[in-house]
């Protein structure tokens, strides 16, 4: 009787595994590349550096540093694919940044990242709408998002509207903020105004010669 048991439990067991791992396949299949994501390497401030693309299934994630509750659910087997059958891509590695900027690199992207991507695209295109018909928003969203993502846009447009008084509205602007990240995007969008300055000084000059 006992062995029957036994033998039973064993079945069991191979069976609940067979499964877990049959569920994966198709999970996996789904899935695609997600990143860049926090590598290794960190700043000199201490954060870690988005370089790595990281395959992931359709349910779960799991990066070095995140996990969802499908991740801890599929975490032995996300590790696995990972490391043999999918492999990170590191824009460290010279090899791995060829290859990722290469248009021929038939690079599978996962869904969600792809949905994010082009909800970000939208919003994207929306707030540049809104800053070519409002210059003081577009000044005021020097510490958001958008201008990370966009600066040269932003620097563009504001030194076209106030010409060299951008420089004093944004240095304003970055005395009245208290984020050290919103001073530094400030202070980038300065920069960009300031290389545009000395840019159309040197036409000008070149011009009159």
């Amino acid at each position: 009787m006992i062995l029957r048991l036994g033998k039973c439990s064993f079945r069991l067991l191979i069976g609940a595994a067979l499964a877990y791992i049959l569920l994966y396949v198709p999970n996996s299949i789904l899935g695609g590349y997600w990143g860049p994501v926090a590598g290794q390497l960190k700043y000199s401030f201490g954060l870690s550096e988005p370089t790595l693309f990281l395959w992931q299934p359709y349910l779960g994630y799991r990066d070095h540093f995140n996990i969802t509750a499908c991740g801890v659910l599929w975490y032995p087997l996300i590790r696995i694919d990972q490391q043999y059958i999918h492999p990170s891509y590191d824009l460290n590695n010279a090899n791995d940044e060829v290859y990722l900027f290469s248009k021929s690199n038939h690079m599978k992207w996962h869904p969600e990242l792809l949905r994010k991507e082009k909800q970000l695209e939208m919003e994207e295109a929306l707030w540049r709408s809104r800053c070519v018909d409002d210059p003081a928003f577009c000044l005021e969203s020097a510490t958001n998002f958008h201008s990370r993502t966009d600066r040269h846009f932003m620097a563009l447009l504001l030194y076209d509207k106030f010409n060299t008084n951008a420089l004093v509205k944004l240095q304003s602007l970055s005395n009245s903020v208290t984020s050290d990240s919103a001073h530094e995007e400030i202070g980038r969008v300065i920069k960009a105004i300031k290389t545009l300055r000395l840019t159309s000084r040197t036409e000008q000059t070149n011009g009159n010669q």
